[in-house]
């Protein structure tokens, strides 16, 4: 359906229009890929901080907290 629409906007426009117009819906498309990357990112981040808060407030005194260590 889409593909459709496309051919028929290519056929009426003239390449020289065409192309900007593609570039712009592009990088559109990939900024708001960046953006719901980036949200995800800040979500992931604040929820294991949480876990490492909850995790500290809950520890026994004089052991220590797995969360920090960091396998390669």
């Amino acid at each position: 359906m889409q593909s459709e629409r496309m051919f028929q906007i290519r056929r009426l426009l003239k390449p020289e229009f065409v192309r900007p117009i593609e570039a712009n819906l592009r990088s559109a498309a990939y900024a708001s890929m960046i953006m719901i990357a980036n949200a995800n990112q800040r979500q992931v981040r604040t929820i294991l901080q949480n876990r490492v808060a909850t995790r500290e407030q809950t520890a026994q005194p004089g052991t220590t907290c797995l969360v920090h260590a960091r396998t390669p």
